[in-house]
C-alpha cells in the first residue's frame, strides 16, 4: 500500500480547463498505470474506470467538453486516493503491504482454533436447520 501511495503521487495531474494528456493512447497508458493501484477501495476504483472509459469514449471526437469533464474526475479521484492513504495509519498495513485485517491476523496467530469454532458453528446451524426442517 505504501508503494502505491508512492506510485500514485508520481502519477499524479493536475485538475484542468483542457487535456493535460497529448494524445488518447497517452490516457490510457496512465490510465492503465494508475487503475490498478485504485483496488485498494472498490467506490474510488469503480468512479475512476468510469471515468476513464467515457473519457476514452469521448476523446477520438477531440478535446470536448465531456472528455474533459471525465478526464478531471479521474484526475479528482487519483487525487482523492491519495488522501485517502495518506490518512491511513501506518499500523493498518502489513510488513507485505497488504491491507491488514482484525479477522486475517487472528487466523494467522491462531488458524486451527479459529477453523475449528467456524466448524463448530456451521455444525450447530446444521442441527438446528435439520431440527427445525424435521417438524
Amino acid at each position: 500500500m505504501m508503494d502505491s501511495l508512492e506510485k500514485l503521487k508520481q502519477l499524479r495531474k493536475e485538475h484542468t480547463d483542457t487535456i493535460p494528456f497529448k494524445s488518447l493512447v497517452q490516457f490510457e497508458k496512465w490510465a492503465d498505470e494508475v487503475y490498478p493501484l485504485l483496488k485498494f477501495n472498490d467506490p474510488l476504483s469503480q468512479r475512476f474506470n468510469r471515468a476513464r472509459l467515457k473519457a476514452a469514449l469521448d476523446l477520438p471526437y477531440g478535446p470536448t467538453q465531456s472528455a474533459i469533464e471525465q478526464i478531471n474526475i479521474a484526475i479528482d479521484t487519483v487525487n482523492e486516493a491519495i488522501e485517502k492513504l495518506e490518512a491511513m495509519p501506518h499500523s493498518f498495513f502489513s510488513r507485505e503491504g497488504h491491507f491488514r485485517t482484525k479477522w486475517r491476523t487472528r487466523f494467522n496467530e491462531h488458524p486451527i482454533r479459529l477453523s475449528s469454532i467456524v466448524g463448530l458453528i456451521f455444525f450447530i446451524l446444521g442441527i438446528g436447520l435439520t431440527a427445525l426442517f424435521a417438524c
